[in-house]
């Protein structure tokens, strides 16, 4: 399912960082991970994860997700392990942390 994803998205330098981490953290695969953190630096990672869902119709929490203003409303996507992947910088402010603090961290940090 993720490579759909990719395939249909594959200039977008967000998806290939989290989608870097998942290899890294879930998968253990450093190697490949470094592949597409590479090819998100290269591409940038300024592209919102959200933009992908505005303007498609699709299943409802899609939807719900376009409805999202990343500026204002605090944003932390965490894998099945509870491990922060990425956080946007309206929670980051909305929890007191800096840049980089919380990723790769347990979700608990923040209960």
């Amino acid at each position: 399912m993720s490579c759909r994803v990719l395939e249909r998205y594959p200039s977008n330098g967000k998806l290939l960082k989290v989608y870097g981490r998942f290899l890294e953290y879930v998968r253990n695969d450093p190697w490949t991970a470094g592949k597409y953190y590479d090819e998100a630096t290269k591409l940038g990672t300024t592209e919102s994860l959200l933009s992908m869902t505005q303007g498609q119709s699709g299943s409802d929490g899609l939807a719900l997700a376009g409805n999202i203003n990343e500026k204002v409303d605090g944003l932390v996507i965490i894998n099945a392990q509870g491990v922060i992947m990425m956080i946007n910088q309206a929670a980051l402010t909305l929890f007191g942390y800096d840049k980089g603090e919380l990723e790769g961290k347990n979700v608990n940090v923040l209960m």
